[in-house]
């Protein structure tokens, strides 16, 4: 075996250190097939914790002393650990945000509705490829845009506002805009006017 397998499950079980000032004397774990064969004199184990939940197991050995890990040592060792823990668990998240960021821009990209994304004043931040085809406009012309710039009056613009929604997400396929019980008219570039009852 790579690694004393007892020993690194009581800690991943009990969450609890394992210190071993001599490790092939240990009743609990002296029948470990690995602490048999290295006849390994210190063992200090410890979990990675992160929030309460479990991100791994901390595992060091001394074959050169029986009581390698002074309690100095072992101080900052547990504070070693717990930035150990922290750091796993934020690479976790980061690669979660990353997986999700994909799942969101391939559904954004490959929409076959218009989407745009806007502040609540209505600066266009993003649109996808069918909002551009759907306007006339291409992205950058777009992303100088207000989503008032698609209405054909002003009152209708102050209805849509009033929903009161920081960032807007509108499709601008006619029937979101009717379903949320606004009647639009939008403008798209070649000047022409479509409306939705």
């Amino acid at each position: 075996p790579l690694l004393p397998l007892s020993i690194i499950n009581a800690v991943a079980l009990t969450q609890e250190n394992v210190i071993l000032d001599h490790a092939v004397q240990n009743e609990q774990f002296n029948q470990d097939p690995y602490l048999a064969s290295n006849g390994l004199r210190s063992v200090l184990c410890m979990p990675l914790i992160s929030r309460g939940k479990l991100m791994g197991v901390l595992y060091l050995e001394n074959e050169g002393e029986a009581a390698g890990f002074t309690a100095n040592q072992q101080h900052i060792l547990h504070l070693l650990a717990g930035q150990a823990a922290t750091s796993i668990e934020n690479a976790y998240l980061y690669a979660d945000l990353e997986t999700s960021e994909r799942t969101y821009r391939t559904l954004f990209e490959d929409s076959k509705d218009p989407i745009f994304i806007a502040t609540s004043t209505g600066q266009v931040l993003d649109v996808n490829p069918a909002g551009s085809k759907f306007s006339g406009y291409t992205k950058v012309e777009l992303l100088r845009m207000k989503l008032s710039d698609f209405c054909a009056n002003l009152e209708e613009w102050q209805q849509f506002q009033s929903i009161g929604v920081p960032i807007i997400i509108a499709l601008v396929c006619l029937g979101l805009l009717i379903g949320i019980g606004l009647a639009v008219v939008a403008r798209i570039s070649d000047g022409a006017l479509i409306a939705g009852v």
